[in-house]
């Protein structure tokens, strides 16, 4: 087994094409890609937004509202009665 590192750029159409150079004998090979984003690679990405994703299959929510009415809940159950 040979593990390669490789630096390359994705295609505006999400493709890449790799050439690897290899010293393996002629014949069938598993092939295992793992692709990772740069962190200093902040152009355009060539991965759906999350937005994009998840669109129309998550609910809609507002968190800082429903922390805050969590929060007043709580609140007015630690009151005490006058």
């Amino acid at each position: 087994m040979k593990t390669l590192t490789l630096r390359t750029t994705i295609a505006p159409d999400g493709t890449i094409d790799l050439r690897i150079p290899s010293d393996l004998p002629p014949g069938d090979a598993e092939v295992v890609v793992v692709v990772q984003p740069l962190a200093n690679a902040r152009s355009s990405p060539p991965f759906l937004s999350d937005e994009g994703v998840w669109a129309g299959k998550v609910p809609d929510i507002d968190i800082e509202a429903d922390l805050k009415e969590m929060n007043q809940l709580w609140e007015k159950s630690m009151e005490l009665p006058e």
